[in-house]
């Protein structure tokens, strides 16, 4: 099993002048999300998954989508610099927080530094990267700054599986129905895909053949 370590460089963070607050989700809650599911589709545990915020070289982000999701987990963190300590899951699968402490000023997250938001859950990894829109704020005259990232989608995903993935366990009662039937997962190809709409059209198709056959 792979052991996956990151250091937290909260303490360089809360040395400088200013603070950032990062607000992201994968969820509105109580009615819909894309939960965080693990390779068989359930929920991961939220007592074993966090949520950071932090930033890489340019030149190690423009190769993320080229990394093995199934084996380059710590390759990955090894190479994040976090901007502040890690939040945790709200509950099994979903997360919906506030970061506060990522420096918008200092030499961690400048300004107009690029933002990604990295999940771990054991020791697996999502990198979501907003499709490189999103970067570290300017902060205020008071030292202050903020940007808040929505919820967090499949396409978002710059490292893992960038497909909705069926949710087949593992998330809290309220979380029911069509809304919360589609989660985002680690590797890619590694848990039971969306029906497509062309997928269930032609399975429709076969079925009425079938039956005019009888």
């Amino acid at each position: 099993m792979k052991k996956i370590t990151l250091l937290s460089l909260a303490a360089t963070v809360a040395a400088s002048q200013g603070a950032t607050t990062v607000s992201v989700g994968n969820a509105t809650l109580p009615t819909s999300g894309y939960a965080i599911v693990d390779n068989t589709g359930a929920a991961v545990a939220a007592a074993d998954s966090k949520v950071w915020v932090g930033t890489f070289d340019a030149g190690f982000a423009a190769g993320l989508g080229g990394l093995d999701t199934a084996t380059d987990d710590q390759l990955v963190l090894d190479n994040f610099t976090a901007a502040a300590d890690a939040s945790n899951f709200l509950a099994n699968g979903l997360f919906n927080t506030a970061i506060q402490g990522a420096d918008g000023d200092g030499s961690l997250g400048a300004a107009s530094t690029p933002l990604f938001i990295v999940v771990t859950s054991g020791d697996e990894v999502l990198v979501f990267d907003f499709g490189g829109e999103a970067s570290f704020p300017q902060q205020n005259a008071t030292g202050a700054g903020a940007i808040d990232l929505g919820i967090v989608e499949p396409g978002d995903v710059v490292f893992g599986n960038n497909q909705p993935v069926a949710v087949t366990s593992g998330l809290p009662p309220f979380a029911t129905g069509a809304a919360w039937a589609n989660g985002i997962t680690f590797n890619a190809g590694g848990a039971i895909p969306e029906p497509s709409t062309s997928l269930l059209a032609g399975l429709a198709g076969l079925a009425l053949v079938a039956r005019r056959r009888r």
